[in-house]
């Protein structure tokens, strides 16, 4: 397995030299753009480049201090914008049949301009909030017994299984418990033991039976999960990147060859796989759906095959269609929320739905989808994502945009700072870390769930660690690694 080591590099020591390397990557994005005449509509290249041109120099910057984490919340969510805005972008340019509406097509350009604006926001409330915020109490905590991460294990395993329920019930029954939808909040808590178990086990040199025993156990969990959530590729390509993300934070090593191969294997078998078996067969049992998806998949030529993978995936990540179309209706005959589709967040903290049964869903990609004309009128179940750029401009306009996605970058650090930035193995802290990466995705959505579940999961690890450290199976130990310490939770 090819393995890339976190480069060491001193510090610099001095801001010239990186203002120096920031100046000379963007002076070289440039070029680039202005070089290639032969590239269509090198304006919106130019501007996709932005993206890449900051995350450079944010690395850079990373490099030259000897801090370089490839995990970082930024570097992901950059990655995340720029498939979104740039990417797709160029995509739907050079595709325009692939927009809900030609009319869109004009405002293509202006949206990857306000994705821009907002990534730039975005940048600076990373950069400037929270630099010296000390990290998380939990940096302490060890694993004293691996019955920790079979608890944890078990009770995401519990919430995870409630979320499968309530979707059936939602369906089937146009329903949602409250019961259910108080163990839901659970969930995240699984990816948490998945990810500690990996930690572990890769944190123990010699492979011991006991280290992989864990890992094992979980695997067969995620089996299941994975055969019940069939459909949803987020969780599908969380799980199977946890391992990869765990290696780099135990050796600081990045298994290059394992992450290529998960890679194609999302794009050429998950993608196809998961849009078929969404999209056909609605009636039946999972098996005998996925047998006639798979049947369906195998009659494919060369051209549909390539249709529903890497274009497929290219479509899905290129969500700029719904910021245009927010630019293009708000205003003139869709009206501005007012933080309405925001403040929503608090409803969903505050007041759970078994205390009150009619709570209104904090998600709102239906709504969006109808109320800007993006599905058919027969189409009663499809969500459309709105990006949390788009969902700040449709509440309050480009002073939206700013200030949201400023806030929103220093949310991210102080959640990087909090449970991410290290210098030595802490599996406890840092398998916290994971879980809330794993929610990154979300910034295609709207912005009331991620907060929400942000807290939710904030609250439900806080309440684990005091479990696990009553019961003996997790244990605080000094900063020198000796006698167990006081420190909270």
């Amino acid at each position: 397995m090819e393995r890339i080591a976190a480069p060491q590099i001193a510090p610099a020591g001095r801001f010239g030299r990186n203002s120096l390397s920031v100046a000379a990557g963007f002076a070289m994005l440039a070029a680039a753009a202005a070089i290639l005449p032969f590239i269509p509509e090198t304006r919106i290249v130019a501007l996709s480049l932005v993206f890449v041109g900051v995350g450079i120099s944010v690395a850079t910057i990373r490099l030259r201090s000897g801090s370089f984490d490839w995990f970082e919340a930024f570097f992901p969510i950059t990655a995340l914008l720029f498939f979104h805005f740039g990417v797709g972008t160029i995509y739907l340019t050079l595709f325009p049949k692939e927009l809900p509406h030609i009319s869109l097509f004009p405002f293509l350009e202006p949206a990857l301009v306000l994705g821009v604006v907002g990534y730039l926001a975005f940048t600076l409330g990373y950069l400037t909030m929270f630099r010296s915020l000390p990290p998380s109490p939990t940096r302490w905590l060890r694993v004293k017994d691996a019955r920790a991460i079979y608890v944890a294990g078990a009770v995401g395993f519990a919430g995870a299984l409630a979320t499968v329920l309530q979707g059936s019930f939602v369906r089937s029954r146009k329903y949602v418990s409250g019961s259910l939808s108080l163990v839901q909040q659970l969930a995240p808590l699984f990816l948490f033991a998945w990810a500690l178990a990996w930690l572990v086990y890769f944190q123990r040199r010699e492979r011991s039976r006991r280290a992989a025993l864990p890992v094992a156990v979980l695997g067969l969990a995620v089996f299941l999960l994975v055969f019940l959530t069939i459909g949803g590729k987020a969780y599908v390509t969380m799980v199977m990147g946890i391992p990869a993300i765990a290696f780099w934070y135990s050796r600081k090593k990045l298994p290059v060859k394992a992450i290529l191969a998960l890679v194609l294997l999302v794009v050429f078998v998950v993608f196809p796989i998961y849009n078929v078996f969404k999209n056909y067969y609605r009636d039946g049992g999972t098996a005998e759906r996925l047998g006639k998806t798979l049947v369906l998949a195998g009659k494919w030529d060369a051209g549909e095959y390539q249709r529903n993978t890497a274009w497929a995936a290219v479509k899905r990540l290129g969500v700029v269609s719904s910021v245009a179309a927010i630019l293009r209706y708000t205003g003139r005959w869709v009206d501005y929320r007012h933080g309405e589709t925001i403040f929503l967040a608090p409803i969903s903290l505050f007041i759970p739905r078994l205390l009150w049964p009619g709570k209104p869903s904090i998600t709102v990609g239906r709504e969006f989808a109808e109320s800007f004309d993006l599905v058919l009128p027969m189409d009663t179940e499809t969500r459309i994502a709105l990006t949390a750029v788009g969902e700040f401009y449709w509440n309050f306009h480009v002073p939206g945009v700013l200030v949201g996605m400023f806030l929103l970058g220093a949310g991210y650090h102080w959640i990087y700072r909090r449970f991410g930035k290290s210098d030595r193995n802490e599996p406890v802290r840092t398998a916290f870390y994971i879980t809330l990466l794993c929610g990154i995705p979300r910034l295609e959505a709207n912005v009331a769930p991620l907060l929400g579940s942000t807290v939710k999961t904030l609250i439900a690890f806080a309440v684990l660690v005091w479990v696990l450290r009553r019961l003996g199976l997790v244990e605080a130990v000094a900063p020198d690694g000796g006698a167990p310490a006081g420190t909270a939770a």
